[in-house]
Formats: structure tokens, sequence, C-alpha cells
């Protein structure tokens, strides 16, 4: 919403393994959930997000918890 900001954003869990071809594992430096929906969002908002795995790449992680503080 105007005139609020992301405060802090956590993920649990903080640790995942990852798995595939060795060139596909070196590749990776960073895993994305799907898109957050801020819109209108004020106080904050905790939900479960699945995880945006590359193609080739396998976790044993499928969906993280994220809690986006808004202040």
């Amino acid at each position: 919403a105007d005139g609020y900001e992301v405060k802090s954003i956590s993920v649990t869990p903080t640790q995942l393994t990852v798995t595939g071809r060795e060139e596909m594992i070196d590749s990776v430096s960073e895993i994305q959930t799907e898109p957050i929906d801020l819109t209108g969002v004020t106080k904050g908002i905790q939900g479960n997000y699945n995880l945006v795995l590359p193609s080739g790449v396998n976790s044993n992680v499928t969906t993280v918890i994220v809690k986006v503080d808004i202040q």
C-alpha cells in the first residue's frame, strides 16, 4: 500500500538441499518463491509459498513459510 514499506522478510526453513546434475547445481545462486502479492497489505503477511526451482534441479523442500513485516 502507498506509504508503507517492507521492514523485514523471514523464510522458514532457512536452508534446503538441492540435487541434480553438477553443472545445474553449480549455476544455482538463489532459489526464489512464487510471487508474493503485497497489494493493500499494511501490517504484514505470513503464508506458505511454493519454491520456483530451475529446470533439472530438485529440492528436499518444495514450499516455505514466508513472513513479511510491513511498516
